[in-house]
């Protein structure tokens, strides 16, 4: 069996709380008249996605049990054990099964930037400034090397941004509620965010290039 499988075990022995599951019997171990070893089922359940353990819930109290208190927590740990933060992880157990259940649908590691290349124009962006010839979109750069190709954020777009001899500024602002990252999450869990942007100048000129992030509060003012 698994190591993650014993550990449950060991956990499900030494707490007082779980040794309800006596008394549930065998409900929720038997299939096809043949009863399933507790730690078979629980390896079982660990392959099941977030929207399935919801409702197998439902099945019994044994799994009810077993996936508010145990197999939640052990997919997050699989997941993220080798990059969550030893502080992240420290609050794993103290966790509700729902608020595991938001971490693992959400997007860590994602690019969050949306028309990261100006693929789609100047959408989703908020133009500051615009002097000389304005923003513009090169369909490929000019005057600079090319966009890498094994760089997955530029998901295969060639395009990119382009400014001329006056300053421009434009401003994304990220909605993290919106791809997941609950209040929960952000009050509980306190992911790294990580910011960094592709930029060039031409060839023939010097360009003067910043970059500013900054965390807002519901009342999009600093953090």
């Amino acid at each position: 069996m698994g190591s993650h499988v014993s550990q449950t075990m060991k956990m499900m022995q030494s707490n007082s709380a779980e040794d309800n599951l006596e008394s549930f019997q065998n409900n929720g171990l038997i299939f096809n008249d043949k009863l399933i070893p507790l730690e078979i089922v629980c390896t079982i359940l660990t392959y099941l996605d977030c929207e399935s353990l919801v409702r197998s819930r439902s099945v019994c109290k044994v799994w009810k049990f077993l996936i508010e208190q145990k197999i939640f927590k052990i997919k997050v740990r699989e997941k993220y054990c080798t990059t969550l933060e030893n502080s992240s992880k420290s609050v794993l157990h103290k966790l509700q099964w729902y608020i595991l259940c938001q971490i693992l649908k959400a997007p860590f590691y994602k690019n969050l930037l949306l028309n990261e290349c100006g693929q789609e124009s100047l959408k989703h962006w908020t133009v500051i400034l615009s002097g000389g010839n304005r923003w513009k979109i090169e369909p490929t750069p000019q005057g600079s090397d090319a966009l890498p190709d094994n760089e997955l954020e530029f998901a295969c777009h060639k395009s990119c941004f382009a400014t001329s001899y006056m300053e421009c500024r434009k401003q994304q602002i990220i909605e993290l509620k919106n791809h997941g990252f609950t209040n929960s999450i952000m009050d509980h869990l306190q992911p790294e965010i990580h910011v960094s942007e592709w930029y060039a100048g031409r060839f023939d000129c010097g360009c003067k290039y910043e970059l500013h992030a900054h965390l807002l509060d519901s009342n999009k003012k600093n953090y």
